[in-house]
């Protein structure tokens, strides 16, 4: 029982972080959007660079700190894989798994520092 109650605990642990982070977004965007209605109804006039910034909200570092996150979250998967009292087979399945996060975190620095390098 316990053998397929914890990797479908793990993956609705997964799912209800990917759904809470895709809603709270959701709500955050169409909060922006009333707001921006709201003022347009009312007759202000909004500039382009008040518009820009009410719609760019990445901060400059974003992709910097995912990437750190990602990283370390691959690294943490990589070593319960190692310290678990599993088989080898399952030790290498889990550091296989670990790859997928660090290379996106990897993937996210690489993408920081080349945005940075553009605006230079």
């Amino acid at each position: 029982m316990h053998d397929i109650l914890v990797p479908i605990t793990f993956f609705l642990a997964v799912a209800i972080i990917t759904v809470s982070f895709m809603f709270f977004n959701s709500k955050s965007k169409k909060q922006l959007q009333e707001t921006l209605q709201l003022a347009i109804e009312k007759g202000e006039t909004l500039s382009p660079e008040t518009i820009e910034k009410l719609l760019d909200k990445k901060r400059p570092f974003a992709d910097l700190k995912r990437g750190i996150i990602f990283i370390a979250f691959g690294i943490a998967f990589a070593l319960f894989g190692i310290f678990s009292p599993a088989g080898e087979l399952e030790t290498k399945v889990m550091i296989g798994f670990s790859m997928f996060p660090i290379i996106i975190g990897f993937a996210y620095i690489l993408v920081f520092k080349l945005h940075e390098k553009l605006e230079s």
